[in-house]
């Protein structure tokens, strides 16, 4: 009896182990790559390394859910963040695919043609005139830099000597200077030369000629200093900056910027920063945001005086409903240099204390049937994409959702009709950041927690996430337009915009 026990339980284990196998190739030429880490990651992780055929399986009697992560040396990262419940019986297949990465490399060198060595050389990926990706590193001792890892896009590349500035004591004024350079020559963003690079392309003879400029420093004194203070900054209005975000450190209540091109500027204390004295990061409760011009001139007057943040106190609530939800979603307010997230107590009570001075977004993490339909201010509507706080002036916020959240439905054909999968699906509105996901195996897809109002939907055939989030981009086309009241639920059948089509107009945005 004992031996036919045990061998009945080894079949039952058996019948409940789940297997998820596949393989991965070149996603350009559809070669199988050998020695690919994928890893299923979920409460536990499990990893395996693909052989000479590029296969890989993994299994185990563990039920879980998992996302899918691949990588390997010269290619870019594969993640895939839609959950998979792994369990019982289950054989579930997988093809990954692996873009070659791309590089960029070169040498930074001054006016005589002499390598320029520990630059700072910065890395952006721009996308419809956004930046989406940052990178930075500095020069060997021959004034050499590589950049690995890169996706497909079109880049901004520049570089600046961080010791120019050494000669501050003894240089006349105006100083000239070298300054922040776009590859190859330029000292603004309109004036550099994008490099566009194919998926796996590598341009490694990129050469940045440092140029010089009048350059002037910004001395002045704080005032409301409190006993524990990071540093302050100067930085360019808006996102597109020519030269890099200055920071000083503060000694006696007295700061110095130095190398500052002439141009508009704001001086502001941020949140967290660091102190070089306590060699320690410190989160500041008293801010400034003072914009500044600087010309033709050194500034030596200026006086900073510091306020407190605001004090922000509010209440949550669900319309039409006196009894409040078991737990609240996630609400968070997101400025250009700051962020702050709530903590909502049961009865959806919540304070937000020193608030940089900022301008905010406020959103509300998706909740499943819930949409954020109010906020007021000190009694006044606000809007949930420019909420100005750079007065430092506190006051009530009162927050309303509504548990009758509309939804959008739909599957993805292909030409054919049939159930496309894996095709990027996007939506937005007027007051709704574009947001997307890729359909299901079966070519379904849903968004939900939607507010009332209107919105476009729009299917791709193959896109970066990053394109189908530009709102310069998505206006180029034909998008599928829905109108929704509270508790609309359409179904829609969309067809995706061809490759063809998309790469036409991204290539009119590089």
């Amino acid at each position: 009896m004992i031996p036919l026990f045990f061998a009945l339980l080894l079949a039952q284990t058996a019948d409940t182990k789940w297997i998820v196998k596949g393989s991965v190739i070149n996603a350009l030429t559809g070669e199988p790559l050998r020695k690919a880490t994928v890893t299923l990651k979920g409460a536990a992780h499990y990893s395996t390394v693909t052989d000479a055929e590029g296969k890989f399986s993994l299994e185990s009697d563990q039920p879980d859910e998992f996302e899918v992560h691949a990588t390997r040396r010269g290619f870019i990262e594969f993640f895939d963040a839609r959950k998979f419940k792994a369990a019982g019986d289950l054989k579930k297949t997988l093809a990954i695919k692996l873009t070659p990465q791309c590089v960029l490399a070169g040498k930074v060198v001054d006016e005589d043609g002499d390598p320029v060595e520990n630059a700072d050389v910065f890395i952006v990926r721009r996308v419809a005139g956004r930046d989406v990706f940052s990178q930075s590193m500095n020069t060997d001792d021959e004034g050499h830099f590589s950049a690995t890892g890169l996706d497909a896009g079109s880049y901004l590349v520049s570089a600046s000597d961080p010791h120019a500035e050494s000669a501050e004591a003894w240089s006349p004024h105006p100083r000239i200077d070298y300054v922040r350079t776009y590859y190859p020559a330029s000292l603004t963003v309109a004036g550099a030369v994008p490099l566009v690079l194919a998926a796996g392309a590598e341009n490694r003879n990129l050469e940045i000629r440092l140029r010089k400029e009048r350059v002037f420093h910004v001395r002045g004194h704080i005032t409301n200093l409190p006993k524990v203070y990071g540093s302050i900054q100067l930085t360019s209005p808006g996102e597109v900056k020519d030269q890099p975000e200055a920071s000083a450190q503060i000694h006696d209540g007295k700061f110095e910027f130095t190398g500052i091109v002439p141009g508009a500027y704001i001086v502001m204390m941020s949140s967290d920063s660091f102190n070089r004295e306590n060699r320690a990061f410190v989160h500041s409760t008293m801010f400034c945001r003072i914009p500044l011009s600087v010309g033709d001139r050194d500034i030596d007057d200026l006086t900073v005086d510091l306020t407190a943040g605001a004090t922000i106190s509010g209440l949550i609530k669900m319309d039409s409903s006196p009894k409040p939800p078991t737990s609240w979603p996630w609400l968070y307010m997101a400025g250009q240099h700051a962020v702050r997230t709530m903590s909502i107590k049961e009865d959806g009570a919540f304070t937000w204390s020193d608030v940089p001075l900022d301008v905010y977004k406020i959103r509300l993490a998706p909740a499943e049937g819930v949409y954020l339909k109010s906020i007021r201010f000190n009694g006044q509507p606000i809007s949930t994409t420019a909420w100005d706080l750079t007065s430092g002036s506190g006051g009530t916020l009162e927050v309303i959702l509504s548990p009758n959240a509309a939804e959008i439905s739909g599957i993805v054909r292909d030409q054919d009709g049939a159930p496309a999968s894996d095709r990027l699906v996007t939506l937005w509105g007027p007051e709704e950041a574009p947001r997307s996901m890729p359909s299901n195996s079966d070519g379904t897809f849903h968004f939900g927690s939607l507010a009332p109002g209107e919105y476009r939907v729009v299917a791709w055939e193959e896109i970066e996430r990053d394109w189908a989030t530009a709102p310069e981009f998505l206006g180029r086309f034909k998008s599928t337009d829905v109108k929704l009241q509270e508790g609309s639920k359409p179904n829609l059948d969309l067809q995706p915009v061809p490759k063809k089509a998309i790469d036409e107009e991204m290539a009119k945005l590089q």
